[in-house]
């Protein structure tokens, strides 16, 4: 009796995800960016040296469940409202932050995000709330200080653009609804 053919191509080096190994995946910090410099190392394409990716190759955190990258640094400068936009809903609202993850801590902060434009920081413990339900920041003031300066070393080193405060800003003012009128036929 023959086996069945195999499906996959012999010459695509394929990671090994053993089943019995606890977790069967990495529980490493794993990004999108990281995607496509881990396929290119997989493929084992040679790029030029000209070529830079923001992520890493994780090919050994898949294969050898091995340590790649220590932090993970996003940043999302502009923000988005739950109004409609352009006649089509927005899921959700999003104010501007930049959040850096460093071993089991996450931090985020919202750019001007109290009434008086201040900035405000969330602190999660991912080994202990990996849903990010509960914000420790005020439990742990001297771990907010330490990632909040790694991720303004993070943003200098990226010339990432800040959002500022708005001078013209109304703290509880109401919002102008907005009417959406169909253009006007020439």
């Amino acid at each position: 009796m023959q086996p069945p053919p195999r499906g996959d191509c012999p010459s695509i080096g394929k990671p090994r995800l053993d089943a019995h190994r606890n977790p069967p995946f990495p529980s490493r910090p794993f990004q999108s960016t990281d995607f496509f410099p881990m396929f290119t190392d997989m493929l084992g394409w040679k790029l030029p040296a000209t070529v830079q990716f923001d992520g890493v190759s994780q090919r050994s955190a898949l294969e050898q469940n091995q340590h790649v990258r220590s932090e993970i640094f996003c940043h999302f400068p502009h923000g988005s409202s739950a109004q409609d936009y352009e006649g089509m809903p927005a899921p959700s609202s999003a104010a501007p932050a930049s959040s850096v993850r460093l071993g089991d801590w996450k931090l985020i902060r919202f750019f001007c995000d109290r009434a008086d434009q201040t900035d405000r920081h969330e602190l999660f413990n991912l080994a202990a709330d990996p849903g990010e339900a509960h914000d420790v920041a005020a439990a742990h003031p001297d771990r907010v200080k330490q990632l909040a300066a790694r991720l303004d070393t993070l943003l200098g080193e990226t010339s990432a653009v800040i959002p500022s405060p708005n001078p013209a800003y109304l703290a509880g003012a109401t919002k102008r609804s907005k009417q959406v009128s169909a253009p006007k036929k020439p």
